[in-house]
């Protein structure tokens, strides 16, 4: 992973050395295809995840264009997509894509970030 591209979640009290080698370590996988999907491997792809596994082959061209160090994979029918909060249900179709890729990536982040 280039350090340019992390430094400032490195700097982080929150994220650290230590936070940012787990995320490297990471192979998070994507569920779906759309705006909300590529989202999602956008904001995993800049975190400076170490792989990302998805569905559809335009999310997996975003992730590369955004980070080409990102090992992308593509399978079929990687995982089951989690439910929507209602208060994001609620927004217009575009909106609602752009919250729920990005409500998905940062949820996996806490996660890796917070596993002990």
């Amino acid at each position: 992973m280039h350090p340019r591209r992390t430094t400032r979640q490195r700097r982080l009290v929150e994220v650290g050395e230590a936070g940012q080698a787990r995320l490297a370590a990471l192979a998070a996988r994507i569920a779906g295809a759309g705006l909300a999907a590529r989202v999602e491997a956008l904001y995993l792809a800049g975190a400076g995840v170490g792989a990302l596994v998805v569905e559809d082959d335009a999310v997996a061209e975003a992730a590369r264009a955004l980070n080409p160090e990102v090992d992308v994979r593509v399978e079929e029918r990687v995982a089951a997509r989690a439910e929507v909060p209602s208060e994001i249900a609620a927004l217009a179709p575009g909106a609602r894509d752009v919250a729920e890729g990005a409500l998905r990536a940062l949820l996996t982040l806490r996660g890796a970030l917070l596993h002990d």
